[in-house]
């Protein structure tokens, strides 16, 4: 089930199973510009390559759709569609087009499932790093993992206004939606 929340009051939540998710009823929502607080929260899953490629071009669609965001939060996601390019796998999108993150105050990545804690910082800490170089840097930027290396907001911190780490064990009742 994906569900878009009060477009109207500038809140967007889609909670949804990534197998039912598709992202162009947002994207093509007469109201999408309004959108300032979107929260993705999906079930756990990991995807497969054909997925996150088709979900790396739906967010990509979406993103560049949007006007300046207060506050983008990821929690529970496979984070490769949000990040692709930045995995080593080609695997994972080809070519290596980034999915261009739209102006943020604050990104909150919380509980992202991955394919190694490593392999998600470097992640995390590219995309901060492309934001920066376009110009859009993040003024906030929060990762909430049960296991983070623990240098993630000294890697973070030079890309963006302030950086934070969490370390919180996920509990089902934890989302913040």
């Amino acid at each position: 089930m994906t569900s878009l929340c009060s477009s109207r009051s500038g809140r967007c939540t889609v909670r949804s199973s990534f197998r039912l998710l598709g992202l162009s009823g947002i994207t093509g929502h007469p109201l999408v510009a309004n959108i300032r607080l979107l929260h993705f929260f999906h079930s756990f899953i990991i995807l497969g390559c054909t997925q996150v490629r088709r979900l790396a071009d739906e967010f990509r669609q979406l993103f560049a759709s949007l006007a300046p965001l207060e506050e983008l939060t990821i929690h529970c996601c496979d984070i490769r569609p949000y990040l692709a390019s930045f995995f080593a796998s080609p695997e994972y999108y080809e070519p290596a087009e980034p999915v261009l993150f739209p102006p943020t105050q604050e990104l909150v990545i919380s509980h992202p499932l991955y394919p190694s804690r490593e392999e998600c910082a470097t992640a995390i800490v590219g995309l901060a790093k492309l934001q920066h170089a376009r110009g859009v840097p993040f003024e906030r930027f929060t990762v909430i993992m049960e296991k983070s290396p623990a240098e993630m907001a000294e890697r973070l911190r030079p890309w963006v206004g302030e950086a934070h780490c969490e370390h919180k064990v996920y509990v089902r009742d934890d989302s913040p939606l």
